[in-house]
């Protein structure tokens, strides 16, 4: 078995080097934007940021919320509102 460019032999076929991606049969480099990093076949963006399309974009958090990977959760005695605020309970 011949694998394309950037790909290794596995099992009986062949799988894309971490970093790269399956696109018309062959294995082409992955586009990381600003705040993102590569796992493996794909892209992830950094704490404190969030996937929007092809980028990383920073999360918003509200007063008295905190950062949980990337997203926020309100504080204990807090309840998130429809307008992502953290407003405390009465």
């Amino acid at each position: 078995m011949v694998a394309p460019a950037n790909a290794i032999v596995a099992g009986n076929g062949w799988r894309c080097r971490d970093g790269f991606e399956l696109s018309d049969g062959e294995c082409t480099a992955l586009v990381v934007p600003a705040n993102g990093f590569i796992r493996g076949n794909s892209w992830f963006c950094r704490d404190g940021w969030h996937r929007l399309k092809d980028r990383c974009v920073k999360t918003i958090i509200p007063a008295n919320a905190v950062l949980k990977g990337d997203r926020w959760t309100c504080n204990p005695g807090y309840v998130k509102t429809a307008d992502n605020i953290c407003e405390q309970i009465q």
